[in-house]
């Protein structure tokens, strides 16, 4: 999907463990309120921003990034990203960054995740070239 110019849509794909602390970089991007507290998220969450650009030619234009958040047990995550790429399209790709969050309080869980999601970059690297 295109913004408003010829450049398309950025995508951010937050994922990682519980207290993670994923809703909290995301109330920060959006907001400059250092007050706001974030609700624990459930599931998936989706929400975008759109600001205005204005470039030294004079072509003002809209740029949107849509922010995906997903909090569930790693299967769970695995199993999302796999099926018909339903969270990262092949068309989005370019555009897309995935942040993963980790609560650095619990080293196992901080292992697992790492080499988790390690193995699952590669074998998405691996199906995206075939």
């Amino acid at each position: 999907m295109i913004g408003g110019g010829d450049k398309p849509d950025a995508h951010i794909l937050v994922v990682g463990s519980a207290s993670g602390g994923k809703s909290t970089l995301i109330t920060r991007y959006l907001t400059s309120e250092k007050d706001d507290v974030p609700k624990p998220t459930i599931g998936l969450e989706y929400t975008f921003t759109r600001r205005s650009v204005s470039s030294a030619v004079g072509n003002d234009r809209k740029e949107v990034v849509h922010i995906s958040e997903l909090s569930a047990p790693r299967q769970l995550e695995e199993e999302l990203l796999t099926v018909d790429r339903l969270l990262l399209p092949m068309s989005n790709l370019s555009t897309t960054v995935v942040v993963v969050g980790v609560d650095g309080s619990e080293r196992r869980s901080l292992t697992c995740l790492y080499f988790g999601w390690r193995r699952s970059n590669k074998e998405f690297k691996h199906r995206s070239m075939n």
